[in-house]
């Protein structure tokens, strides 16, 4: 018998065919690169009482209320990070580093590692709604619209509003487009807070979105309609007859709104041509949203349907993991990068469940039965600088022209 122990042979090429040439070498076939999924990171029952408010970036997730102290949990875990014991909260934001909030008749923006005091002003009409896109923040109250320097809270121009809002404001590329409940739509110029137009509707928008070169209103009496950016005249709309869940988002050549039919509808976003309805299943509570590849609906069952932007193929429905019986949706929030999904629902039993959803790899869900509470620094409110104030401009008026 012949052993060999740790016997290294020189390396010998195999000797050359006729004609000179190599043997080809075996190659192995290059994989695909595994594609991120959408997948719950983490459902967590919540103690917590009383009317929530949501937010979320990629980083961390903010909960507060009228009677509940902010509090941020990390979304890879839910792990609590921090608690501002402010309370008496309105609305919430969060993009990038911060957590936007209005307390009483201030504005924070926190740090959203700490918690600590980045900037702080006061409000400048009572109801506000906060719109980032991680550059600019829009304070939207029921007198004004006051556009701030999302770092530093600088404020960059303010106008004035004939009407309270009567839906979320759109911060458009060059555009930001406001709706007001006595049924006119105002246009903006983002860079330098001149109103561009401003036209009376059928009636209140419950939805708008602005991307040249148009402006996307849905509007409470069931028609969805599409507007000029120049000059606000109407291009093309559609008496659908059902009211819109939400604000529409327009993706490459088309523009999508969520219905109240159970519906996702898709247009052409220049000439209204309209694409086939999607089926929901249930009730849209709101979105769409999107990213790069998908647009997301939440529902009132506490879903999230997951739409291929390409195709309009529904790719998931994410539900809250460990429930035999739908909950109800509460509330929802999506990262502004839209690789985070969030939804805060309540169960059969009357417990609230706080769910994560990431797109990424797959990975094991834990699902706790209660939340471990983890100490962070008790904070305390600052004394508020206040940033002075800008004259207000009146948004003038005018009938746009059929």
């Amino acid at each position: 018998m012949l052993l060999a122990f740790g016997l290294q042979l020189p390396a010998v090429p195999p000797p050359s065919p006729p004609g000179g040439q190599g043997v080809p070498q075996a190659t192995t076939a290059a994989r695909p690169a595994p594609r991120d999924v959408w997948a719950p990171a983490w459902s967590h029952d919540l103690d917590l009482t009383g009317d929530l408010l949501l937010a979320a970036s990629s980083d961390v997730i903010a909960l507060a209320g009228p009677d509940t102290p902010l509090e941020v949990r990390r979304v890879s875990t839910g792990a609590v990070l921090w608690r501002h014991q402010s309370s008496n909260w309105q609305t919430l934001a969060a993009a990038g580093p911060l957590v936007l909030g209005v307390s009483g008749d201030h504005a924070y923006a926190l740090d959203a590692a700490t918690g600590r005091t980045r900037w702080v002003t006061e409000t400048t009409g009572a109801s506000v709604r906060l719109v980032t896109d991680g550059r600019h923040l829009l304070m939207l109250s029921e007198t004004d619209a006051l556009l701030r320097d999302l770092d530093t809270g600088t404020p960059l121009w303010r106008v004035g509003l004939t009407a309270p809002p009567s839906a979320t404001a759109a911060l458009g590329t060059t555009l930001v487009v406001i709706a007001q409940q006595d049924g006119r739509l105002v246009a903006i110029e983002r860079a330098t807070g001149a109103v561009r137009w401003n036209v009376a509707l059928a009636g209140a928008a419950r939805g708008v979105a602005a991307e040249p070169p148009m402006v996307y209103a849905g509007l409470a009496n069931g028609s969805f309609c599409a507007f000029d950016d120049r000059n606000g005249r109407e291009r093309w709309c559609f008496a659908l007859r059902t009211p819109a869940s939400g604000d529409p988002v327009v993706t490459d050549a088309v523009v999508r709104v969520a219905l109240l039919d159970n519906s996702l509808r898709s247009f052409n976003r220049l000439n209204g041509a309209m694409g086939s309805p999607i089926a929901l299943g249930h009730r849209p509570a709101a979105g769409p949203w999107q990213n790069d590849s998908a647009v997301f609906v939440a529902l009132t069952t506490g879903e999230f349907v997951v739409v291929d932007r390409q195709t309009g193929r529904t790719l998931h429905r994410l539900g809250v993991p460990g429930l035999t019986t739908p909950p109800l949706l509460e509330r929802a929030a999506v990262s502004l990068d839209g690789r985070t999904l969030v939804s805060l629902t309540l169960t059969p039993g009357a417990q609230r469940r706080l769910t994560a959803y990431r797109l990424g790899p797959s990975q094991a869900l834990p699902i706790l039965p209660k939340l471990p509470v983890v100490p962070g620094p008790r904070l305390t409110q600052l004394p508020a600088p206040v940033t002075p104030d800008l004259p207000a401009t009146a948004a003038p008026s005018r009938q746009v022209p059929h």
